[in-house]
């Protein structure tokens, strides 16, 4: 866990790691094989610097996302590289649960103007050093939802700080509850005189539905892509998700498909949707869908 005082590893575990990093990052080898090495590797305390989409991504391997970077050069790459293909140079995104900011530094490389919404203080300060030198990263102290407030966040306890949620329920029941601001998204973007909104990240741990509920006006105005987690709990009913997507065609994002035994497909394409599955999920306005 971050907060726990942990060992630095020795010259003989950072060789063994060395060589663990070297097998994950060959994506054409079986996804599940690279996990299961990836997986042997516990929280260290050992700061890195790797290359990062063309800048540098300083971390720690005592953090799970961090780990992934170091590991197979990104919190879930293959998604990533799929939502840099709609966002261009002068794109606007919003980065909504932009935690320890991988996304919002990847969106700013490529030359967008991103607004990153993080309200959990022990991530956003990590997010406000790794972008740091991006003027064009714009940091927001809460979170998005379907209603301005102060509301109930439960804060993460182990090593992967993103999980962090506005859900009631959601993770463990022993997490640190703080109270946190939330805001509709809808009235952040008229207040900061938007004119365009390209393209949407979600990343809020089974709140997604009032997040996008505080954003159909912005939706419907902009017809931005978006891109979240889904699972189905997470909505009351089929019938709220499809209001809340009017005018958008679901697919789910597939990546790291296997072929024969050792080999992978890792490129996320665009797959059918169904409201019974789970997954990433690439909302495209119909006036773009295939």
């Amino acid at each position: 866990m971050p907060h726990q005082r942990l060992s630095s590893p020795s010259t003989i575990t950072l060789i063994f790691i060395s060589l663990i990093r070297l097998v994950c990052l060959q994506n054409w080898l079986r996804w599940g094989l690279r996990y299961r090495l990836f997986a042997l590797v516990p929280p260290l305390d050992h700061p890195f610097d790797v290359p990062f989409f063309g800048t540098r991504y300083r971390g720690n391997l005592n953090t799970f996302g961090d780990r992934y970077v170091y590991f197979f050069g990104a919190g879930e790459r293959e998604y990533m590289l799929a939502m840099g293909n709609y966002v261009r140079p002068g794109s606007v995104v919003l980065d909504v649960g932009a935690n320890v900011g991988q996304h919002s530094l990847y969106f700013a490389v490529k030359g967008a103007h991103v607004l990153a919404f993080e309200p959990y203080e022990a991530v956003r300060k990590t997010l406000e050093d790794r972008v740091r030198g991006f003027a064009s990263v714009k940091i927001f102290d809460i979170g998005l939802s379907d209603a301005e407030g102060s509301f109930l966040f439960s804060a993460p306890i182990g090593d992967n700080i993103g999980l962090g949620s506005f859900s009631a329920g959601h993770g463990d029941p022993d997490r640190i509850a703080l109270t946190l601001h939330t805001r509709k998204g809808d009235d952040v973007v008229r207040d900061e005189n938007l004119t365009r909104v390209d393209f949407i990240k979600i990343d809020v741990e089974r709140h997604e539905a009032p997040t996008l509920r505080g954003l159909q006006h912005t939706m419907h105005t902009f017809r931005p892509v978006v891109e979240f987690e889904f699972a189905a709990f997470a909505f009351s009913s089929r019938d709220e998700f499809d209001h809340l997507t009017s005018g958008y065609t679901p697919y789910f994002l597939t990546r790291n498909r296997p072929f024969l035994w050792l080999f992978n497909r890792p490129k996320a394409i665009l797959t059918p949707f169904t409201f019974q599955g789970e997954g990433e999920v690439l909302l495209l306005p119909d006036e773009q869908a295939k």
